[in-house]
C-alpha cells in the first residue's frame, strides 16, 4: 500500500516539471523577441477638418473651393469626386490647404447631389455638393385691347392697350394696309399703348389689320372702315351752246373727301379742267364749232357710287360769212413816208362768222389788188394803223374825202366769203 502510494507521486511529480519547463520556455522566448529590432512600426494617425460640409452651386456651374485643415497628427489626405458633374482639382495634400473643385452646368430643370470625400489616416468628412436646376423659360401672356375696331368712311385715330404679363416679355406692331398707320408703340416690352390713325375712305367698305407679333405668336387688332357715302351734282345740268363754239363751266358740288373724274362723251366737247380732284370744284369745258347737224354731246363726272351728268346742245353755226367795220370814219390819212401814207384806223373783222376759218385777208381797192392791210389764220382779228403805197385811191387835196374800197376775205374748209365795204378816207397829208 505505501509502495502504491509513493509510485503515484513520482508520476504527479515528473508531470509538474514537464509543465514548468514549457512554461520557462515561452518566458524565455518573449524575451528573446523584445529585445529583437522591429521593422514594421504602427504608421500614426491624424485628423483634418473642413471648413464647409455643404455647398450650393448654380444651374450654370463654376469653381469653388473649402479648407482642409489638420488640426493634429502628421499624416497626408486625398480627395475624391462620386459625381462625373464635380472635378477635384487638387486631389491630395499633406497639410493644411484649399481644396478646389468646379461643377458642370446643369441642362437639365431638376436639382442635383454629389459628394467630394475627403480621406486621413484614421478617418475622413466629406462635402455636400447640391446643384440647382436650370430655370424654366419665362412664360409671357398678352392681351390686347381692344382687337377690333370700326372706323367712319371719313378716317379717324385711336389706341390700343398691349398687356403683359411676365418678365422680358417683347412685341412689336404693324400694319398690313396703306391706310392704317401705326403712329407711336411700334414695339415695346412689357404693357404699351400702339396709336394709330386711319385715312379717309372714297371707296367702298374696307378692311385691314394691324399685326402685334410677340413671343407667344401673334394677337390682330382688326379695323373695318365704312365707304363714303359721296353725292355729285352739276349746275347747270344743260347748257345750249352757241353753232360757233365757246367755253363754258359747271360747278361740281359732291361730299368733303369724295374723289371725283369727269369726262366726254364727244371729241366736240372739250373738258379744259382737270378731270379729277376730291371734293367741289369747277368743271371748266370747251365747245368748238359746228359745222353740220344741231348735235348733243355730255360730261359725267362720278364720285363713288354717285355720278352727274351735264347735257351739252348745239345747234348748227350759221353760214361763212365776212364783215367788219372801220373806225373812225372818214379813216385819216398822212405820210409815213416818201412812199407810204399811213392809214389811222382800225379795221375790225371780228364779226365774220362761220365754223372752221382758218385764214382772213383785208385789202384795199380790190379782191386781188396789190395793197395788204392785213391777213393772218383762224377768226378774224383787228388790223390797226396799216399803211399803203401812195396812190392806190388815196390822191388828191388836203382835206379831200374819197371813198375806196375796202375787201375781207375769210376762208375755211367748206369754202370762202368776201364781203367789200366802201370806207372813206379823209386825206390830211400824203404823197
Amino acid at each position: 500500500m505505501i509502495v502504491s502510494d509513493l509510485s503515484v507521486m513520482r508520476h504527479s511529480q515528473r508531470g509538474d516539471m514537464r509543465r514548468c519547463g514549457i512554461l520557462l520556455l515561452a518566458l524565455a522566448l518573449a524575451a528573446v523577441g523584445g529585445c529583437t529590432k522591429n521593422n514594421n512600426p504602427v504608421q500614426s494617425t491624424c485628423n483634418y477638418t473642413l471648413s464647409s460640409t455643404s455647398q450650393s452651386a448654380a444651374a450654370e456651374g463654376g469653381a469653388s473651393s473649402i479648407n482642409v485643415t489638420r488640426t493634429s497628427g502628421t499624416c497626408g489626405w486625398t480627395a475624391q469626386s462620386d459625381a462625373s458633374w464635380i472635378t477635384v482639382s487638387n486631389a491630395s495634400g499633406a497639410d493644411t490647404a484649399a481644396l478646389g473643385y468646379s461643377v458642370g452646368a446643369n441642362a437639365s430643370a431638376d436639382a442635383r447631389t454629389g459628394h467630394i470625400t475627403v480621406s486621413w489616416t484614421g478617418g475622413s468628412a466629406q462635402l455636400t455638393v447640391t446643384q440647382a436646376g436650370v430655370a424654366p423659360p419665362a412664360t409671357c401672356a398678352y392681351s390686347v385691347s381692344p382687337v377690333a375696331i370700326t372706323s367712319p368712311a371719313a378716317g379717324n385715330s385711336g389706341e390700343s392697350t398691349v398687356t403683359v404679363t411676365g418678365s422680358n416679355c417683347s412685341w412689336s406692331a404693324q400694319s398690313n394696309q396703306f391706310w392704317i398707320h401705326v403712329t407711336s408703340g411700334n414695339s415695346g416690352t412689357g404693357t404699351g399703348t400702339i396709336g394709330y390713325t386711319v385715312d379717309a375712305n372714297a371707296g367702298g367698305e374696307r378692311f385691314g389689320r394691324i399685326i402685334v407679333t410677340h413671343t407667344a405668336g401673334t394677337t390682330d387688332i382688326s379695323f373695318t372702315q365704312a365707304g363714303l357715302t359721296c353725292t355729285a351734282a352739276l349746275d347747270p345740268t344743260t347748257q345750249a351752246a352757241a353753232g360757233m363754239g365757246a367755253s363754258y363751266s359747271a360747278a361740281l358740288t359732291t361730299v368733303s373727301g369724295c374723289t371725283w373724274t369727269a369726262a366726254s362723251d364727244a371729241s366736240w366737247l372739250t373738258i379744259s379742267s382737270a378731270t379729277s380732284g376730291t371734293g367741289n370744284a369747277t368743271i371748266s369745258y370747251t365747245v368748238a364749232g359746228n359745222p353740220g347737224a344741231a348735235r348733243t354731246g355730255h360730261i359725267t363726272v362720278t364720285a363713288g357710287s354717285a355720278s352727274a351728268q351735264l347735257t351739252v346742245n348745239q345747234d348748227v353755226a350759221p353760214p361763212l360769212t365776212a364783215s367788219f367795220t372801220v373806225s373812225p370814219t372818214p379813216c385819216p390819212v398822212t405820210t409815213a413816208s416818201v412812199t407810204t401814207n399811213l392809214l389811222s384806223c382800225s379795221f375790225d373783222g371780228r364779226a365774220s362768222t362761220g365754223v372752221g376759218i382758218n385764214s382772213w385777208v383785208f385789202r384795199l381797192g380790190s379782191v386781188t389788188g396789190p395793197v395788204l392791210l392785213g391777213t393772218g389764220s383762224t377768226t378774224p382779228a383787228v388790223v390797226i394803223n396799216p399803211t399803203a403805197p401812195c396812190g392806190q385811191g388815196l390822191t388828191g387835196s388836203a382835206n379831200d374825202v374819197v371813198a375806196v374800197d375796202v375787201f375781207l376775205t375769210i376762208t375755211s374748209p367748206s369754202g370762202s366769203s368776201t364781203t367789200v365795204n366802201s370806207v372813206m378816207f379823209r386825206r390830211t397829208s400824203g404823197c
